[in-house]
């Protein structure tokens, strides 16, 4: 007899890619936590209405996804922070060079590199969570990915000559 798939299954399967996707997207790293928190606490309570056809992983995003704009709706002060500053604040709390890279592109092309670059979505089930039109997915993330190789190249070049 195979146990029940539990919602604690549900949340050690996907806490990874919640917790990357709010770090990546949110720009804000003392409430990356609060986030995460709060996605899994509206799961829950939605829990008993994911349909098994549908993509849990996917569904969770768009969770937290709706938690990031519903967060910045209370404290407006957070979501008129300069990209500069988001990359300041994570560069002070010591994240992963990438994730410090990307905030130097647009909220859009970030979310979208993360869904489609980082957690493997398909440019369908990233329009999903977005609600866009494939077409401005695949549009954002091509711009996303230039922009990052143009952030990296310049990273790279400061890392040899150790200047700008």
């Amino acid at each position: 007899m195979t146990q029940p798939y539990t919602f604690d299954d549900f949340l050690k399967e996907h806490v990874g890619s919640v917790t990357l996707y709010t770090k990546a997207t949110c720009g804000i790293s003392h409430l990356v936590d609060d986030i995460v928190q709060e996605t899994f606490i509206r799961a829950w309570r939605y829990y008993p209405t994911l349909r098994a056809e549908s993509s849990s992983r996917s569904w969770i995003i768009s969770i937290c996804r709706n938690t990031i704009i519903d967060m910045a709706k209370k404290w407006p002060h957070h979501a008129d922070i300069e990209q500069s500053e988001q990359a300041d604040s994570f560069d002070a709390f010591r994240q992963n060079d990438l994730i410090s890279l990307m905030q130097a592109i647009s909220h859009e092309q970030r979310e979208v590199l993360v869904l489609c670059g980082l957690l493997g979505y398909d440019y369908e089930t990233a329009a999903e969570v977005t609600r866009v039109p494939v077409g401005t997915v695949r549009s954002r993330l091509a711009r996303a990915r230039e922009a990052m190789s143009v952030l990296l190249a310049e990273s790279a070049r400061v890392d040899e000559t150790g200047t700008n």
